[in-house]
C-alpha cells in the first residue's frame, strides 16, 4: 500500500469521523434544503443516515425531478406517477413539517391530489405553516380545457406564508382562502384573472 492511498484512507476516515460527530437534527435540518429526491437518496449512504430524511422539517416536492427516471406515454400519466409518488414520501415522512414546496401538473390540481397532499400533510404536522406551489404545465397545454381547482374551503386557513405560482384565480381557490387569519405573508407569481364572469 503507498502512502499516498494510506494518507487518502486517513482523511476520509477523519472526514467520516466528523460527520458521525453531528447529532442526527443538525443532519436532518440540512437535508430539509434539498429537493425529496436527493434527500430520500441520502439514506444510502448508511444505517445511521436511513431514517433521517423522514425527519426533515421542509419537503421540496421537483416535478421534473421525481419524473426523469419514469418513462410516460401522456401528461395524464404523468400527473397520475407523480401523485403516487407525492402520496409514498408523504406516508413515509414521520417528522414534523414546517415548510412544504409542491410543483404539480394542473391535472394534480384539477383531480384534487394537490388538496389531498396539503390536508394530509397538515394532518401529520400541526406545524406546517408554510406552503408554496407552482403549477408547472401552462394554461394553454391544456387547449383551454382548464377545470377549477378541487380545492376544500378554507384550506389555506393555517398558514402564515402562501405562494402561488401559474395559477388562474377562479372562485375555489378565492374560497380556500376564507379565514386566512394567520396569513401575514401572500405571494402569487405568474397569476391570470379568472375567465369567467
Amino acid at each position: 500500500m503507498t502512502r499516498s492511498t494510506t494518507n487518502e484512507r486517513e482523511k476520509n476516515h477523519g472526514e467520516l469521523h466528523l460527520t458521525s460527530s453531528i447529532p442526527n437534527e443538525i443532519l436532518s435540518s440540512i437535508i430539509s434544503y434539498l429537493p425529496v429526491d436527493e434527500a430520500v437518496r441520502s439514506s444510502i449512504l448508511s444505517k445511521r443516515w436511513v431514517p433521517l430524511w423522514k425527519h426533515a422539517s421542509h419537503l421540496d416536492f421537483d416535478v421534473a425531478r421525481m419524473l426523469k427516471s419514469i418513462f410516460i406515454q401522456t401528461i395524464e400519466e404523468d400527473a397520475e406517477n407523480y401523485n403516487a409518488i407525492v402520496h409514498v414520501v408523504l406516508c413515509h415522512h414521520h417528522g414534523d413539517l414546517t415548510s412544504c414546496r409542491f410543483e404539480h401538473f394542473i391535472q394534480n390540481l384539477t383531480h384534487g391530489d394537490v388538496g389531498g397532499w396539503i390536508d394530509y400533510a397538515k394532518e401529520k404536522s400541526k406545524s406546517l405553516n408554510s406552503l408554496t406551489l407552482e403549477c408547472v404545465n401552462p394554461i394553454q397545454d391544456l387547449n383551454n380545457q382548464y377545470r377549477e381547482p378541487n380545492f376544500q374551503p378554507v384550506v389555506f386557513y393555517t398558514f402564515y406564508s402562501l405562494e402561488l405560482t401559474n395559477y388562474i384565480l377562479e372562485s375555489s381557490i378565492l374560497f380556500a382562502f376564507k379565514s386566512c387569519e394567520n396569513l401575514k405573508i401572500l405571494k402569487l407569481k405568474k397569476i391570470n384573472p379568472s375567465n369567467t364572469s
